[in-house]
């Protein structure tokens, strides 16, 4: 019955694999009397299907019993997941699995076993209801002595009844054997009837000549399934004509013998109907909500290019130095309709619903800019525009989903594009700008219309994926890829940027550049050539031995990770594809060596991606999806992308426009550091775009350096060499509290107050009965108490009043590493002792919360004699904590020797740059504050390596 109810529900929803909510009846029969005892032994569990829209329902069903056989697991219980989901993003969605299973089978009595299964009353409604919170849809299933009872209890407001009718039906048809044709057993079957069966998800028996297709349940979407099932056929068949004609009788006479006809290979539609986005454009659909961590933003690209107004004017045969900017601006808007008139997804429309458009009606404009004479105003006024561009999240349903702009009136004219990578890929912008720059340059000529359109290629690949062969394929990789997911490493991550904001729509982008000329680009071919590699493995192994060097800490003992490399097949298609504007992106997961060998990782990441890509019908999104179900949200998250365009190259190279350099820069949902390797000229960049509040600035700065020294130093030699010495950090800077070594003081429940302290001690932090406490005094005063607590990590019970008394004892704690319980002063004494007690036996137990309370329990005030507080400058030097130098900045490090107790606990690094690291090559204080403000507990006292201080 599960998989019966799965696979209904994956037709409805057009989805493969789904999560559904179990219920179980959690009783142990195995007590005495336990059935008869009246209570609520309910749980609720996860079990996820996958491959539900292909094979056999014997093998869901399979599946579905192996899963129900770990649904009493606890990472399986639906409360703790939902927990874990709403604390990962911040989406109470994202707790939601409102879809209920709930199997009533031997609860009654057993059913009626002498009628056979299919003659048993699957269906029958019944007088009963019931309804739960957070729940949409209840399929319970339920034996009585009369037979089988089937009910669907759902919520009227979200669910048409006509929708959970379908999914009922079609759940009891899949059991009761599937459906004969219109005509009896042994006739033809009818294909019209079939494709609005399977649309409307009904049985094609139940139609007659006088169904009518929207009183059925249907709708556009569905109407638009019906066509493609026709066409696939090879049936010729509109939209409008089922629009027009919804009666089944009536449609199948609209359709004269020219639509029964097989389209021919050089078919073209309207352009007015929808068709499926890819894999990854969905992604990028997905990527614009905040559905996923680092998500909330449009995958976009933005570039710049100068205008050579002379050669354009010269090529109209005018005079360039006269030539007035009003016929510039014709010439170059009128050059710009012609290229968006060859490129119909240049006015493409995506919804919500997964589908996309051609709107020829879209208009897609040429804005004009006209900025100052002056050097500076211009440049701010240029300044404004790529800021605009470089920030906008284009709208869904809306068309087009691109800027371009032409900014003159001071220096050259720049043209700036703008382009939500929804509808192109890279190599079709470049496209876009050749034909650009040919219109430019030769104003009598227009580059030649593509041979086939993107919609074409979608429909051809869907069209393949449907056969035997494309299904055996789709299958044979998914299984190539599910043998290895168990052994696929972590991701790799660098150490975030927990000072900075937080990685989501409104952040920033930054790119970091270096670029190699002709001669530098042969060498370093030859340096690949020489190891047995390509160019981009090299450039991608180059990037992981500087990435084992400063990656995140929990990868210390990873000598793999996880990566994604961006494909372009442009191949795979009737027709030639290489200048169709549309997003033929794909993406492969690479397990990259991370080891410190240049050559050695090239040569094992070449390795990964050749086995990767001979298995293309299962791309990297795909096995991300997987990931995900398999290890939650973070294991589904792979942020570092690497994206190599060499060899795919123009015709010819652009004549009037030129690009500026350093204007590009590029953003992707999820994806918080983009390693582009693109052909420029002769020459190539290489490029790193970093999400800004991702991963932190002055790691990538220093990592970056390494990177662009091993590349430079390769194109010099001619072959591989090895890396340089680790680049030291910028001199002078220094390190604020909450940048220090991956430790930032916003990970422990007191970092905020310790940076506002060091920002401004004099300012009030308690104003309480009429007395004003500065930041500094109080947190001279937290360090005065810490100094009275006797060693040990035991949690300290404060019993003071309300005011600066209670504040700085508990800052003490935190100080300490230990925890902190507030009891109130005047409680009776047998009751402090009470809690005390408790403390004392939660110390002693190993599991649940208890497992973090270590140590004897500490009352404050205690009856040690203590000095008195220091001023502010005494405790931040007791504490290792100086003023900063120059403004509002602060440093932090020991002047030499114990500066203070030895019981202060050391709860941040100071990190030197020329410090040599831990784990061979890598860079200590790369690490993961979540780790540490999880556990906020003492740190170990003992030296560290590599000149790292200890500090509180």
């Amino acid at each position: 019955m599960l998989a019966a109810f799965a696979r209904a529900l994956a037709a409805e929803t057009r989805s493969d694999s789904l999560t559904i909510n179990v219920t179980r009846f959690d009783r142990d029969l195995t007590a005495p009397g336990i059935s008869e005892v009246a209570g609520d032994f309910t749980a609720l569990s996860l079990v996820s299907l996958r491959g539900l829209r292909s094979g056999a329902l014997a093998g869901t069903a399979a599946e579905a019993q192996a899963e129900l056989a770990r649904a009493g697991e606890p990472e399986r219980d639906t409360l703790r997941v939902a927990a874990r989901a709403v604390r990962a993003t911040g989406d109470p969605a994202a707790g939601l699995f409102p879809v209920v299973f709930t199997c009533g089978l031997g609860l009654s009595g057993g059913p009626n076993r002498n009628r056979a299964f299919a003659e048993q009353s699957f269906g029958t409604r019944v007088a009963a209801g019931s309804t739960t919170p957070q729940v949409v849809l209840d399929l319970q299933v339920a034996d009585d002595r009369d037979g089988l009872h089937l009910t669907a209890d759902y919520l009227t407001q979200i669910l048409p009844e006509a929708r959970v009718r379908r999914i009922v039906d079609r759940a009891v048809e899949a059991l009761l054997g599937g459906t004969e044709s219109p005509g009896g057993p042994g006739e033809t079957p009818d294909p019209i009837a079939e494709a609005w069966a399977s649309a409307l998800g009904i049985p094609a028996s139940s139609l007659t000549e006088e169904s009518n297709f929207f009183r059925e349940g249907g709708d556009s979407l569905r109407a638009t399934e019906v066509v493609r099932r026709l066409r696939d056929r090879g049936m010729r068949v509109s939209l409008r004509s089922l629009l027009a004609r919804p009666t089944l009788g009536d449609f199948r006479s609209e359709l004269t013998r020219s639509e029964l006809t097989p389209e021919g290979p050089g078919h073209k539609d309207d352009g007015d109907e929808w068709f499926d986005l890819t894999d990854v454009q969905a992604s990028y659909l997905l990527g614009r909500t905040s559905a996923y961590r680092d998500g909330g933003i449009a995958c976009q690209g933005y570039a710049e290019f100068a205008v050579d107004a002379s050669l354009l004017a010269s090529a109209r045969g005018e005079d360039p130095e006269r030539y007035p900017a009003r016929k510039f601006v014709a010439a170059v808007t009128e050059a710009w309709d012609r290229v968006v008139a060859l490129h119909p997804m240049l006015r493409a429309v995506i919804d919500r619903e997964g589908r996309q458009r051609i709107d020829r009606r879209a208009e897609v404009p040429l804005r004009v800019v006209e900025v100052p004479g002056e050097a500076g105003a211009a440049e701010a006024v240029r300044a404004d525009v790529r800021r605009e561009l470089c920030e906008k999240n284009y709208p869904i349903g809306q068309a087009p989903m691109l800027d371009a702009v032409l900014t003159l009136g001071h220096g050259d004219p720049v043209f700036h594009l703008s382009v939500d990578l929804i509808i192109t890929d890279y190599v079709g912008i470049r496209t876009v700008v050749a034909d650009l720059d040919r219109c430019l340059a030769e104003p009598g000529s227009t580059p030649p219309a593509p041979e086939a359109s993107f919609r074409d290629w979608i429909e051809e690949r869907a069209r393949h994926r449907r056969t035997p062969e494309g299904c055996a394929a789709i299958e044979r990789d998914r299984a190539w890829w599910k043998d290895r997911l168990g052994d696929l490493p972590p991701a790799l991550v660098f150490s975030p940027d927990a000072a900075g904001a937080e990685p989501t729509g409104d952040a920033g982008t930054t790119r970091r550049s270096l670029a190699l000329d002709e001669a530098e680009w042969r060498r370093f071919r030859e340096a690949a050539a020489e190891a047995g590699v390509t160019p981009s493995a090299l450039v991608l192994g180059m990037f992981m031995a500087v990435a084992r060097r400063y990656a995140d800490l929990d990868l210390a003992e990873q000598d793999r990770a996880l990566v994604t490399v961006t494909t372009v097949d442009r191949a795979a298609g009737s027709g030639d594809l290489s200048r169709v504007v549309g997003d033929f992106t794909s993406t492969v997961l690479v397990d990259a060596p991370l080891g410190t060998n240049p050559r050695k990782n090239a040569l094992g990441v070449q390795g990964c991606l050749m086995d990767a890509l001979e298995h293309p019908e299962y791309p990297g999104v795909r096995v991300l999806r997987d990931l995900r179900a398999a290890g939650g949200e973070r294991r589904g998250s792979v942020p570092v992308v690497f994206t190599s365009t060499v060899g795919v190259r123009a015709e010819e190279e652009p004549r009037v426009l030129r690009l500026v350099p350093g204007s590009a820069i590029s953003k992707t949902p999820q994806v918080l550091l983009d390693v582009q390797l693109s052909p420029v000229g002769e020459g190539v960049t290489v490029d790193w775009d970093s999400r800004d509040g991702g991963f932190h600035p002055d790691v990538l700065d220093q990592a970056f350096e390494d990177f662009r020294i091993a590349v430079k130093e390769t194109a010099a030699a001619g072959e591989a060499v090895a890396l340089p010495p680790r680049t030291p950090a910028p001199a002078g800077r220094a390190l604020t509290l909450a940048e220090a070594s991956g430790d930032p003081a916003d990970g422990f429940l007191h970092g905020p107050f310790l940076r506002r302290v060091l920002e401004d001690p004099d300012a009030p932090a308690v104003l309480h009965e009429g007395r004003s406490v500065s930041r500094g005094e109080l947190y001279a005063e937290a360090v005065r108490v810490a100094r009275t607590l006797p060693e040990g990590e035991g949690p300290v019970v404060v019993a003071e009043e309300p005011g600066v008394a209670q504040i700085a004892s508990q800052l003490a704690a935190l100080l300490m590493g230990r925890p902190f319980v507030p009891v109130d002063p005047h409680w009776p004494e047998a009751r402090r002792r009470g809690v005390v007690d408790v403390l004392r036996r939660a110390a002693g137990e190993a599991s649940g919360a208890s497992a973090h309370v270590r140590g004897e329990p500490v009352e404050l005030p205690t009856a040690d004699a203590a000095p008195e507080a220091p001023a502010w400058e005494g405790a931040g030097a007791a504490a290792g904590v100086r003023p900063g130098r120059g403004g509002g900045g602060s440093a932090l490090g020991r002047e030499g020797g114990d500066a203070g107790r030895s019981g202060l606990r050391h709860l941040h690094l100071r990190l030197d740059g020329h410090a040599e690291g831990r784990r061979g090559d890598a860079l200590p204080g790369a690490s993961d504050p979540g780790r540490h403000a999880r556990t906020l507990g003492p740190r170990p006292s003992r030296p560290r390596p590599g000149g790292l201080s200890p500090l509180v």
